[in-house]
């Protein structure tokens, strides 16, 4: 098993690779699966979501599976707003251009600001691709975008 992640002293503490998702050619091997977990996918645009897609792809065995954990547009438009996530912590959360726009404030003057595109397979033109990838299938092997991805 090898972990990835971007923030170096997380990436210490669990023992995983440091890398960016976009960059996963130094990850070693191929693997019987690949898990996308806490909805960091759809982090970049849409180009660059879907050389992650292939990506993860490319470390996946024949008739390995790839797990993404997806977000619902539908839940992230019906809570758009500002709420508290803790006392003195307050998210800020909106839908622009498709995507979710957060701002988190810590009430210490310090910030995050992110913004990512929620996917559903089972709603998107994506869905037929991301099962194919996830199977490795060869007819989604050969890197061509899906009709309604190269339209956009």
């Amino acid at each position: 098993m090898v972990g990835v992640e971007s923030d170096p002293v997380i990436a210490a503490e669990a023992g995983a690779l440091c890398l960016d998702a976009r960059e996963l050619n130094p990850v070693p091997g191929e693997f019987d699966g690949v898990i996308c977990m806490w909805a960091s996918f759809g982090l970049f645009s849409r180009a660059e979501n879907r050389r992650v897609l292939d990506a993860m792809k490319a470390k996946l065995r024949p008739g390995g599976r790839l797990v993404l954990d997806l977000q619902k547009r539908e839940f992230f438009e019906s809570r758009q707003g500002q709420r508290e996530l803790r006392p003195g912590i307050r998210e800020t959360s909106r839908i622009v251009n498709r995507r979710r726009r957060v701002l988190i404030e810590y009430g210490d003057g310090v910030e995050d600001e992110f913004d990512f595109e929620p996917l559903e397979p089972a709603r998107t033109p994506h869905d037929s691709r991301l099962r194919r990838v996830a199977r490795a299938e060869p007819e989604a092997a050969r890197g061509e975008p899906c009709g309604s991805c190269a339209e956009r």
